[in-house]
């Protein structure tokens, strides 16, 4: 893939302006990121074990980096 399809952005939010679930995030504990993930570069088969191997794939190479410090994630595959 070329790596002008990866662009990736941090955008911090204040504490007081984030809400998961409907409760303020630091309430609820550890620290959470939200990933999304919109996968432009080909098309993807419509088909759920495809998506289940994908989602796997970036929970595979997330993980140390997020949840093994001990953030809560939820992830967003976009498809085109």
């Amino acid at each position: 893939m070329p790596a002008f399809y990866v662009v990736v952005n941090f955008i911090q939010v204040p504490h007081s302006s984030h809400y998961v679930g409907g409760e303020q995030a630091s309430v609820r504990g550890k620290p959470f990121i939200r990933v999304a993930i919109a996968h432009i570069h080909i098309n993807l088969p419509k088909d759920k074990d495809v998506y289940k191997s994908l989602t796997d794939n970036f929970d595979k190479l997330l993980k140390p980096h997020i949840e093994e410090k001990g953030t809560r994630t939820a992830q967003y595959l976009h498809k085109r």
